[in-house]
């Protein structure tokens, strides 16, 4: 029989170490699409892998030294992630044309910690330019809206109309509605009250409005609104009446449209003068005409003008081609009291005016259809 026996050193007498071999340490490696890390990050992302040891974190901040939050933030950008142990994929929204540094910590086999920073800048990405309409320090009429005109359509209109801002005094209840994907117009309820101070504010700058596409516009007007003259015109006693403050001033004969031509019915505003203007008609009724003292009230073509053939018309029968003619002494006068945004109101003609045709088509929607062209 064979007793248990414990090998030991003949020099020592003692037992040997087992030697261990340490763990690998764990590094970290960084991929980006090619062509460059876009804004919008879908299909080509970023990934960050660990080989020898496992990823516990990446930290990404901008340049300025901010996170980029996991939860949509103000500009709309946002990062997601993927995770596995050893690779962690970022997609999302990020800031175009933007320096940004990532830090990735993690352990390998031993529990041995190490950390690295990788360090990327995205591509530029299309930018939405914008202009704002009554320009700064106008003085306007009771009729005009607040147009912001896009330089190309904008995806997402809830992101546009979330960095709007309107400012009154006195306060005037209004919304914004949009009527194409690249215009947003804001109106009152009612005309403005007169003398009313406004401002409008738009900041899209940097912020994701859709599809990949970043605003790129920062601006703000003041204006007034100055005294309450409107014009009714009326086809049944082919008149024109201006009051001020709710006062008849003046009352002029005029000539509509004829037949084919209807002058069209509703609220319409001035919004472009000038004196000569030359008129030209459409191929199916071709006609070149120079007119003195014209206001433009719709973009189809409809005008308030001196029209010096029609004053034996005038007041008593309809002979245009949709404007309205008016003699030439009445015309001078209008149009030296005037400026953009007094409306213009015509009744009877059995035509009605559209609400895209003219910057004062707008207020042709009733205030609860005007207030669904809003995205919010």
């Amino acid at each position: 029989m064979t007793a248990c026996t414990s090998i030991t050193s003949p020099v020592t007498g003692a037992t040997p170490a087992v030697t261990r071999t340490p763990a690998t340490p764990v590094d970290f490696l960084m991929q980006t699409p090619k062509g460059g890390v876009d804004a919008v990050l879908t299909k080509d992302s970023i990934a960050f892998t660990a080989t020898a040891g496992v990823i516990e974190a990446v930290d990404i901040t901008r340049a300025d030294g901010t996170p980029l939050l996991t939860t949509a933030d103000a500009s709309g950008l946002v990062a997601t992630w993927k995770r596995a142990p050893t690779r962690w994929q970022l997609s999302g929204i990020l800031g175009p044309k933007s320096a940004y540094r990532a830090r990735i910590s993690g352990r390998n086999a031993d529990g041995a910690a190490a950390t690295r920073s990788f360090a990327f800048t995205t591509n530029q990405a299309p930018l939405v330019q914008a202009r704002m309409n009554p320009g700064d320090d106008q003085v306007v009429g009771v009729g005009m809206p607040i147009q912001i005109r896009f330089s190309r359509a904008v995806p997402d209109r809830k992101a546009v109309e979330r960095h709007l801002r309107i400012t009154t005094k006195p306060a005037v209840t209004g919304s914004w509605g949009w009527l194409e994907d690249d215009t947003v117009l804001w109106r009152p309820k009612e005309f403005w009250p007169a003398k009313t101070k406004v401002t409008a504010a738009l900041d899209v700058t940097g912020h994701h409005l859709g599809k990949g596409v970043f605003g790129g516009t920062r601006r703000s007007i003041r204006f007034d609104v100055g005294r309450d003259l409107r014009m009714t015109v009326s086809d049944a006693s082919h008149s024109l009446t201006v009051t001020q403050g709710g006062k008849q001033v003046e009352s002029f004969a005029v000539s509509l449209g004829k037949a084919g031509h209807a002058t069209r019915s509703g609220t319409k505003i001035v919004y472009e003068k000038a004196t000569p203007f030359t008129m030209r008609g459409p191929a199916s009724d071709p006609y070149v005409t120079t007119v003195k003292h014209a206001q433009r009230i719709t973009d189809s073509g409809e005008f308030l003008h001196a029209a010096p053939w029609s004053v034996g018309a005038q007041g008593r029968r309809n002979v245009s081609h949709g404007c309205t003619n008016l003699s030439p002494s009445a015309a001078a006068w209008l149009y030296d009291q005037t400026i953009p945004g007094d409306p213009v109101i015509t009744t009877g003609t059995g035509r009605r005016a559209e609400t895209w045709n003219g910057m004062g088509g707008i207020w042709n929607f009733t205030w609860a259809q005007w207030r669904q062209q809003s995205a919010l």
